[in-house]
């Protein structure tokens, strides 16, 4: 029997598919749109450029939550999480950077890092605040945007970095781990799309390079929640997240051990095109 040859546009239209009835979905469908709904405040609050705007200082909270937590790989507990919230939100961006406000903020940073037994996010706290007095918080986000167009960043891990710019309107930023990688390779978007000079599939900025370029060449006007995905690979990314991931909320579809005949990308994806022979 010969051997279906892969092909991307038939992985777009698959893909395509594969959004929509994820954003149905009774489980993760409530969860994503839940997602994107919150990054799009977010977006909304940082363009405002208004330090009073709620969704500004939501901002400055997701910031500094993502620090200490390093990119939640530790999680704050309940009363922590709501306590550094409030802080944000009853002080503001400037009124945490001195004063009353950064004392009481940097009180809650000793005692989080007193349970983990660590000191360093505590220094970063420190220098993210020592930064913000000579510049607004969107200033410094796009500061970090265009660090990360680099390939570089401060004070945030690139992971972090990514997964911040993403949620808060960066929405060409891709936060890569296992995940996400497993995806691109699998389905044959880094074989299709991969620039030329862009070929290391260990590489995680050569893997965003290739799933935006899939997505600027074929997802280009297509639409979820009115975000067109041609321009925002990062919001596909969260539905990967969640086909990938063995969560309550996930499918864990294209985990460590793909599930091919469940999988809506079955008769398009790469992967699954060879290892059926066809």
């Amino acid at each position: 029997m010969a051997c279906k040859a892969f092909n991307i546009n038939s992985l777009a239209y698959d893909i395509k598919r594969l959004v929509e009835y994820l954003i149905n979905h009774e489980r993760a469908g409530k969860r994503i749109k839940e997602e994107i709904n919150y990054f799009k405040q977010l977006k909304d609050g940082l363009q405002s450029k208004d330090s009073n705007n709620p969704n500004y200082r939501e901002v400055f909270a997701l910031l500094l939550e993502t620090i200490i937590t390093q990119s939640w790989y530790y999680s704050l507990k309940e009363d922590e999480g709501r306590e550094l919230y409030d802080l944000v939100h009853y002080y503001g961006v400037e009124g945490l950077t001195l004063g009353e406000g950064m004392k009481r903020l940097l009180e809650l940073i000793s005692r989080i890092e007193s349970r983990r037994k660590r000191r360093k996010v505590k220094d970063k706290i420190i220098r993210l605040l020592d930064e913000l007095q000579s510049v607004k918080l969107h200033e410094w986000v796009k500061e970090l945007y265009d660090l990360a167009r680099n390939g570089e960043t401060k004070i945030l891990g690139v992971k972090g970095r990514d997964n911040f710019l993403r949620d808060v309107g960066y929405w060409d930023r891709i936060p890569i781990d296992r995940h996400e990688a497993r995806f691109i390779i699998r389905t044959g978007i880094f074989h299709a799309c991969s620039l030329s000079n862009k070929v290391d599939p260990l590489n995680k900025d050569h893997l965003q390079d290739a799933l935006r370029a899939f997505c600027k060449n074929y997802l280009e006007g297509f639409k979820v929640l009115d975000i067109d995905l041609g321009n925002a690979p990062g919001i596909l990314d969260i539905f990967i997240w969640h086909y990938c991931k063995e969560t309550p909320e996930g499918l864990s579809i294209c985990g460590r051990n793909p599930k091919c005949n469940e999988c809506f990308l079955r008769n398009s994806c790469l992967f699954s095109i060879n290892r059926r022979g066809g």
